[in-house]
């Protein structure tokens, strides 16, 4: 394997700043309904919160400082209805699955999912 694609997969593994899935995982099993508050204000600091900034916001951010306004904005909405995609999924706990999705917790196509998101009051 290449080192660029050996960094890509590793780089992969994080869904968080710092933080993997096994990560997340082991962190989870501290957490239940009514539980401890700091722990659930851990987190939603760390992983949660911390992969909207790494993966949405600061992207968002970066490319409207350092842009020229000849197109970034298009870039923009695209990264912001990927935000979006990932807050409904998040609502409805939902993970995205290219292909073989499988119900209830799977979901392959994001029309609908993004759809009741945006239009639910």
């Amino acid at each position: 394997m290449s080192q660029t694609a050996t960094s890509a997969s590793a780089r992969s593994e994080f869904i968080a700043p710092g933080k993997t899935k096994d990560d997340w995982t082991k962190f989870a099993k501290q957490l239940g309904p009514g539980g401890d508050g700091d722990m659930w204000a851990e987190a939603f600091d760390k992983f949660l919160l911390g992969r909207l900034r790494s993966r949405y916001l600061q992207p968002i951010a970066m490319v409207r400082d350092k842009g020229e306004w000849e197109g970034e904005g298009f870039t923009i909405v695209s990264i912001q209805c990927a935000l979006i995609e990932f807050l409904a999924a998040t609502r409805a706990g939902k993970n995205y699955r290219h292909r073989n999705a499988q119900p209830p917790h799977e979901y392959q196509k994001s029309g609908e999912l993004f759809v009741d998101f945006v239009s639910a009051r």
